[in-house]
């Protein structure tokens, strides 16, 4: 697919149209380095290793005879096209495209503008030997935060990064972050103003199937989620699914690369319910999905954390190319992945979602938490605990907390020692979240909090909760709506007074009214209740 036909839908900004970054400021916090002093022409190898671009939408400004352009598409990752002013030099290119078997995932346009005919933050490389009446400004416009202009000046090859704005967020687990509070540090996001790209299929398979995408994450302007590539609007099962781990540039949609998932799907997490039923008798059985599939992935910086099967061991890929780095076998079969500070923390075992023994009939399977070098993949410790209910795993401030039966546990995450073991009021629990040295577990009609430190409770309190098809989700933040919670609300611990984050209960069915205000900004189906966040001194 080329670029023109990717972005036929997308409107450029119109000229002089105020950009979402302040340019001058950006063009001055640029460092313009001179990467090679060396004659034209440079070679793409030479400019792909330069750049460090591992895939995305290329430009080329001035692309003449076509041969550069052609060969900056480097593999299946790249999609590329070629501007060039002179329309004799756009019809040879084209030619010289078409013998090689790339026109498509490479084209040329003829243009001799000054405004480039590309949506802000689009593009991840612009390579420009001939750049005529564009600006620096106008190619900084569309690039991708952290895109790369490699521009021929004066004989020479310059490379500019566009910096990544630093009030975007990257969503690196299913909960935002390993602490489980889906509450992302992000002051771009919002409404939606523009259609930036869309990307195959419309539609997933069938409502009568589980649903086709599972795990998604971002991070370093890279989008990674499960996706199940079965027959669209099939549900018999002898053409089963066909589950593929995917990587798009998060920016524009570009599929970065793929691979297939083995042994994926219900009739794997499912197998000792429906083994050996037809699967015409399974009906909506098939839909169910364990909480803890979301738990598969982990996106930190160049690195991805994920199972490539069911009941796989933990592999690190990396997250440019989709090459499996290592696989660490011991952590077989990975139940749920969180990471933080360098250290990927695994829970393994325990009988997996469906099973017998899970189910009461029999001794419960031993389970294993498993912290694992996020680089080398070196175990650097392992210790037993009874099974942990899904997505009650979390791990901020140097400490890994879970519930396992009427237990809290808190870990020491550098060495894995048990540093406390408390029994909650709260016994089953909702969501478990651990922010700012405070664990806060939601469930029956309550919430508590407990000093992430020690296990010491800091508050309890109730709440009031949606009835029948509502559900509620916990969230913590330093601010909600611009309000603060009454005197009366907070905890009675002067050391957990001295700051005062908002949490709150959103309940996703009727609002009913809690015991504070509700958020004025909210919608009729996501009104927010709360009470007050307290923490105690900084975990050291």
């Amino acid at each position: 697919m080329s670029i023109h036909n990717h972005l036929q839908s997308v409107r450029r900004p119109a000229r002089g149209k105020r950009l979402p970054l302040a340019f001058a400021a950006v063009l001055g916090s640029i460092a313009a380095s001179v990467c090679c002093s060396q004659a034209q022409p440079v070679t793409a190898e030479q400019i792909l290793a330069a750049t460090g671009v591992r895939g995305g939408f290329v430009v080329h400004l001035g692309c003449g005879d076509g041969k550069l352009t052609a060969a900056l598409h480097a593999s299946e990752g790249y999609t590329v096209q070629g501007l060039e002013p002179d329309p004799a030099k756009v019809n040879a290119a084209r030619d010289f495209i078409r013998r090689t078997g790339l026109y498509g995932p490479v084209s040329v346009e003829q243009f001799a503008g000054a405004a480039l005919p590309y949506a802000d933050n689009l593009i991840n490389l612009v390579v420009a030997e001939h750049r005529g009446a564009v600006s620096r400004e106008e190619i900084l416009r569309v690039l991708v935060p952290n895109g790369v202009a490699y521009l021929s000046e004066g004989g020479e090859w310059q490379k500019l990064v566009k910096p990544r704005p630093a009030n975007i967020d990257d969503w690196s687990h299913f909960l935002h972050d390993a602490g489980n509070n889906a509450v992302a540090e992000d002051t771009v996001v919002g409404p939606p103003r523009a259609l930036q790209w869309i990307a195959p299929p419309l539609w997933l398979r069938s409502h009568e199937t589980p649903s086709g995408i599972e795990g998604l994450v971002t991070s370093g302007g890279r989008l990674f989620y499960y996706f199940d590539e079965g027959v669209i609007g099939i549900t018999d099962q002898r053409l089963p699914e066909r589950w593929s781990l995917i990587c798009r540039d998060a920016f524009n949609g570009k599929l970065l690369w793929k691979r297939p998932v083995a042994k994926w799907g219900w009739s794997e997490w499912a197998a000792d319910r429906f083994g050996g039923i037809d699967w015409t008798d399974i009906t909506g059985g098939r839909t169910v999905v364990p909480d803890e599939n979301q738990r598969r992935l982990v996106a930190i910086g160049d690195r991805l954390y994920a199972t490539l099967s069911y009941a796989a061991p933990l592999s690190i890929l990396d997250a440019a190319t989709g090459e499996v780095r290592t696989t660490v076998e011991a952590t077989a079969p990975v139940r749920e992945i969180v990471s933080v500070d360098g250290v990927v923390v695994v829970f393994a075992g325990g009988g997996m979602p469906g099973s017998a023994k899970r189910r009461g009939e029999g001794e419960a399977e031993p389970a294993s938490l498993i912290a694992v070098n996020g680089d080398s993949g070196e175990v650097l410790w392992k210790t037993t605990t009874a099974p942990i209910k899904s997505l009650f795993l979390a791990v901020a401030g140097g400490r890994v907390v879970y519930q396992t039966g009427p237990n809290l546990v808190g870990l020491d995450l550098k060495t894995g020692q048990q540093l406390w073991r408390v029994a909650p009021n709260i016994r089953n629990g909702r969501t478990l979240v651990v922010h700012d040295g405070v664990a806060v577990i939601l469930g029956g009609k309550g919430l508590e909090a407990r000093d992430a430190r020690t296990g010491e409770q800091l508050w309890q309190k109730d709440v009031l909760l949606a009835s029948g098809l509502g559900s509620e989700d916990l969230f913590i933040a330093e601010a909600s709506c611009g309000r603060r919670s009454s005197p009366s609300t907070r905890s009675s611990n002067p050391k957990a007074r001295a700051r005062t984050p908002w949490l709150s209960v959103t309940t996703c069915g009727r609002a009913k009214s809690g015991s504070a205000s509700s958020c004025p900004t909210s919608a009729a189906r996501n009104t927010t209740i709360g009470a007050t966040a307290t923490r105690p001194p900084t975990v050291s």
